[in-house]
């Protein structure tokens, strides 16, 4: 009788539990002007009381990011709130005088945590053009 039990447990156990889905990383190609793009740094001891402005805006912040144009490049460098355990890639768009940088979701996972992180884009510039710029977490 106990082995029974036993069984209808571990039945019901391994049956019923919510299974976790496996994760699947999305085929995605950046822009071609991307040079490079990374995440560098996890800053939320740095800033957990008191979090940028510009950490959930489309703008940047001349205190906590860094925009320098150099000779057919661009590097820019910003805080960004990102959610735990997703993996993002990076992409950009250029309309008339504005650059969009863009990070993309390249997985299916996601934790509740808020992660405040530096990323870093390098951008293909050969004319040397001056931009506008602005951020979106697709």
């Amino acid at each position: 009788m106990k082995k029974l039990l036993y069984f209808l447990f571990a039945f019901t156990v391994t049956s019923c539990g919510n299974k976790i889905p496996e994760e699947t990383i999305i085929d995605f190609k950046p822009n071609k002007n991307i040079i490079s793009f990374k995440i560098t740094d996890f800053l939320n001891d740095k800033y957990s009381d008191k979090r940028p402005d510009s950490l959930f805006s489309r703008g940047f912040d001349p205190k906590t990011d860094t925009i320098k144009y150099q000779e057919n490049e661009i590097y820019i460098s910003c805080l960004i709130g990102l959610t735990g355990c997703v993996k993002y890639d990076g992409d950009m768009e250029i309309k008339k005088d504005s650059m969009l940088l863009k990070l993309v979701t390249i997985n299916n996972t996601a934790c509740p945590e808020l992660e405040i992180t530096r990323v870093v884009f390098r951008i293909k510039n050969p004319r040397n053009e001056k931009y506008k710029f602005g951020k979106y977490i697709k």
